[in-house]
């Protein structure tokens, strides 16, 4: 499991956690990552500040595109938070 802090968004904070499984293939057994976002309050991230999380059902092949995916699916998340307040 490795966990990346990323930039705060929109006065949110945003987390994600990439854990490591195994995939099946031609090849043997190859290495998948899937990610989990967390949307949090701004202070630390502890379950009572988060405000949301989706465990994405992708899995990427390196540790670097789940990061990436998951960060800009917070992102978008929060976009359509806000969206969705202000009507």
């Amino acid at each position: 499991m490795r966990d990346h802090i990323c930039q705060p968004y929109r006065d949110l904070g945003v987390h994600v956690r990439v854990d490591e499984t195994t995939a099946l293939s031609f090849n043997g057994a190859e290495p998948r990552y899937t990610v989990t976002w967390y949307v949090h309050k701004k202070a630390h991230f502890i379950p009572e500040n988060v405000v949301a999380s989706h465990a994405e059902s992708l899995e990427f092949s390196c540790p670097e595109e789940a990061v990436g995916y998951g960060q800009r699916r917070a992102y978008t998340f929060v976009d359509c938070a806000f969206v969705v307040s202000r009507k």
